[in-house]
């Protein structure tokens, strides 16, 4: 994952390079990888795929679009929730690179995916495996409760979406959160920062721009300082700040990694489950670093 991030970043020139791959050291990326749960290498086949297609997109956009692909497959080996990253990687594609890029990359991820499923199916009876036969029957009934209690639904969609964006909880306090007012003030000092910072760099005020920064990383390291769960990506990835400076980005190397993350960030909240041991908010792994390369590219195009 770091040397996707550093292929990417070198386009940018220096010192972005090395701020790239230093930002990507402080997410939950770092905790993942040591450990190496099956998250790690999951994300890491991810970012493989998007660095390729950042590498050639640039030039020539189709020229790895193939591989990309057969490495964003490789990843539903590991995760099931690479589905969905697969899917946001040829839907970023189409968007910023043309549907001829995107048709490719799904091609070679359906190559290397067929290989699991028919794994699977000799195995277990099912494409998708014991996990995938279940997260998806698990998802597929909730739709079905939809009419029956769709208050149920509801509360445990936005249980999600606080888990994944916000949350300071315990990892066993998921489907009954004690800390919500302290999660969304410690994540709201992320997003108010992160008005403040961009106020600041677009306006060129110094002076805005640090107490920006300053205010984005106040809750979170308070909650840290405190002795809190980090879970979160907003407590955990303070850099998400600098998101608003990709909004305006023309550039396709700001467009694409921002498009892909954010594809697989409303997959996951609108499919994702809660609970599990985590560290971060495991789910969003692969999308992570692509908010990285993202914000970093944008603070080096002047955005």
């Amino acid at each position: 994952m770091l040397w996707s991030t550093a292929c990417v970043a070198q386009a940018l020139g220096s010192p972005w390079a090395a701020w790239s791959v230093a930002a990507v050291l402080g997410t939950p990326v770092a905790v993942y990888g040591l450990l190496f749960w099956d998250h790690a290498p999951a994300a890491g086949l991810g970012e493989g795929a998007a660095a390729l297609i950042m590498a050639s997109g640039l030039r020539d956009p189709g020229a790895l679009a193939f591989l990309a692909g057969v490495l964003g497959g490789l990843g539903v080996w590991l995760r099931t929730e690479m589905y969905l990253f697969a899917l946001a990687l040829v839907l970023g594609a189409w968007r910023v690179f043309g549907k001829h890029v995107a048709a490719r990359i799904a091609v070679g991820a359906l190559v290397s995916a067929m290989g699991v499923w028919i794994l699977n199916a000799s195995l277990f009876g099912h494409p998708l495996g014991l996990k995938g036969e279940a997260a998806v029957g698990a998802r597929v009934a909730e739709i079905r409760s939809v009419a029956r209690a769709a208050g149920t639904w509801v509360r445990h969609r936005l249980l999600v979406l606080y888990d994944l964006l916000g949350s300071t909880e315990r990892p066993q306090n998921g489907e009954h959160p004690e800390r919500v007012s302290a999660s969304l003030m410690h994540a709201g000092t992320v997003v108010a920062g992160g008005i403040l910072l961009a106020w600041g760099i677009r306006g060129q005020d110094g002076v805005r721009t640090l107490a920006g920064a300053v205010v984005a990383v106040l809750g979170p390291v308070s909650a840290a300082v405190g002795g809190q769960h980090l879970m979160g990506l907003l407590p955990t990835v303070p850099l998400m700040a600098t998101l608003l400076l990709t909004a305006r980005a023309p550039f396709p190397e700001v467009r694409f990694p921002l498009l892909v993350a954010s594809f697989h960030t409303a997959a996951v909240l609108a499919t994702g489950s809660v609970g599990g041991l985590q560290w971060g908010p495991r789910y969003l792994l692969p999308a992570v670093p692509l908010f990285v390369w993202a914000t970093i590219a944008a603070l080096a195009r002047g955005s």
